[in-house]
């Protein structure tokens, strides 16, 4: 049975373009309605009017796809979802994908099959995956949809961006090179992750601001599964052992920030009078204001961002159906005791950061 993805390669335009054309809702240009139409035809496309129509018979029940709920950032966005989603009546179906798009295509079919009325989606967005394949058959299914990620193209979807994560990655730098930093290292995630390398870009952007360059041993990626403190203790550790290591590190979570803090003190290095660090992650959690010394962090509103994609989906169900939105959040820089100007003696060391050696990328 051909599938909209297959009407859509054929007729050489987008899947969200041709579920447009075939559901005539939104717009389209006459050509790429001809030839969407053309390819329907030639394929034998039937349109699953069933699964267009299960608005009406659907529970109450919201789908919410998730990389692992153990985690605090995915718990307190799903707390914000069901604080707006609940009190109007609706329930939450839970899932998580442990970021294999196996996991998450079948979590998305169960969804389908137990006629969930909305889908919200908190999982690691790539441009390429073959879990994008299934987010888009699903949207195309009539089911609303809300991202709160980067949507990769494609995907006709409404998304709710916790962060402008480009401008979270400077606005750590900045702060950094305000103290006199000028060797700067990042721990980062693995590559491909739209908000990951977001991160990574405002890092890059900032430090060519100031002229000051980052050498491949300065930026270590980590894989998605650790991005925890173990990974951020390991990451540091390999810091650490650079011939020059860094004054300052940014890392990408506040749990990495925490390992890199372990670390640092099973070397003996001090924080922040030898290194100075900024996490990214959640104020108001304890460990962030109760681990000495107190992170340095780039806030993030994760609640917030739940709530606001359980508002938005609501609209959604209800049958707004205008065009695809975009809400993005603010972070903010919240500093407490894990940065200080570099000392002077590390200061006067060389600036330059080493491109190769025991601390080169995995």
């Amino acid at each position: 049975m051909s599938t909209i993805y297959d009407v859509a390669k054929k007729a050489g335009v987008s899947p969200s373009t041709a579920a447009r054309v075939l559901r005539n809702k939104g717009s389209a240009s006459a050509k790429a309605r001809k030839a969407v139409l053309r390819a329907s035809k030639q394929l034998g496309y039937v349109p699953n009017a069933t699964a267009r129509n299960l608005r009406l018979q659907r529970s109450r029940t919201i789908g919410m796809l998730c990389w692992d709920i153990s985690h605090a950032v995915p718990g307190l966005m799903m707390r914000g979802a069901f604080d707006a989603c609940h009190p109007e009546g609706y329930h939450f179906m839970f899932g998580n994908s442990y970021d294999i798009p196996e996991e998450g295509m079948a979590l998305l079919e169960t969804f389908r099959q137990n006629k969930v009325v909305g889908v919200i989606v908190m999982v690691p967005m790539r441009e390429e995956s073959e879990l994008n394949s299934a987010l888009v058959e699903t949207a195309s299914a009539g089911i609303p949809m809300v991202l709160l990620e980067r949507a990769p193209d494609g995907l006709d979807a409404d998304e709710v961006v916790v962060s402008d994560w480009v401008k979270a990655g400077r606005d750590a730098v900045e702060h950094l090179v305000s103290l006199g930093h000028e060797r700067i290292a990042m721990i980062a995630g693995t590559e491909g992750i739209l908000t990951g390398d977001d991160r990574v870009a405002g890092y890059r952007q900032a430090m060519a601001a100031h002229g000051l360059s980052v050498g491949d041993a300065y930026l270590v990626r980590c894989d998605f599964s650790d991005f925890t403190e173990a990974g951020g203790e390991r990451a540091m550790r390999r810091l650490l052992e650079l011939p020059v290591p860094p004054t300052a590190v940014f890392t990408a979570t506040d749990m990495m920030a925490l390992g890199a803090v372990k670390a640092c003190r099973q070397r003996g290095v001090r924080v922040p009078e030898d290194i100075s660090l900024v996490g990214t992650g959640i104020d108001d959690m304890a460990y962030a204001r109760l681990v000495r010394p107190r992170l340095t962090l780039m806030s993030m509103p994760y609640y917030e961002a739940g709530r606001a994609a359980g508002a938005r989906l609501l609209a959604r169900i209800r049958g707004n159906n205008g065009p695809r939105q975009t809400i993005m959040l603010e972070s903010k820089l919240v500093v407490r005791e894990s940065t200080a100007t570099p000392r002077k003696e590390v200061f006067n060391e060389a600036k330059e950061p080493v491109t190769n050696g025991a601390g080169g990328n995995r």
